[in-house]
């Protein structure tokens, strides 16, 4: 999946996958011998709520959705440069306006854009997840 990563400076595009180490598998019923699988290199988990012989299954729709999401070449979000006048669309600061600073990729890898936004008659330095970030 296309994301942006900053490397010495510059923020770039690149191929990440969207479920690192998971593999996604489709059996024809859920009672299916997952022993062989458990046993498979690399394999250290099935997913699964409450018993743990009962994998979780995933509904179509869902699987249907990130292979499509997968498959587009485009960014979660927009890459902003500095000084941009961008909008908050979502959150607690809804609809307020604020230049953008700088990207920051935390540990977390949700990616942010730091704003300086004005609040009270002052300029206050936010971070905010980057898909609640449109330009103006």
């Amino acid at each position: 999946m296309p994301c942006s990563k900053k490397s010495k400076g510059k923020i770039k595009i690149t191929i990440e996958p969207l479920f690192n180490r998971y593999l996604f598998i489709r059996l024809s019923d859920v009672t299916s011998n997952w022993f062989p699988i458990r046993l498979t290199k690399g394999i250290s988990l099935l997913l699964h709520f409450g018993k743990p012989l009962e994998p979780i299954v995933l509904p179509d729709p869902i699987i249907d959705y990130l292979k499509q999401r997968c498959s587009s070449e485009e960014p979660l979000h927009e890459i902003f440069r500095k000084g941009e006048l961008l909008e908050i669309t979502h959150g607690p600061f809804k609809d307020l306006t604020g230049f953008f600073e700088k990207l920051q990729i935390p540990p977390d890898g949700l990616s942010r854009g730091m704003l300086f936004v004005e609040v009270l008659r002052s300029m206050q330095k936010l971070q905010i997840q980057l898909p609640q970030l449109k330009k103006v």
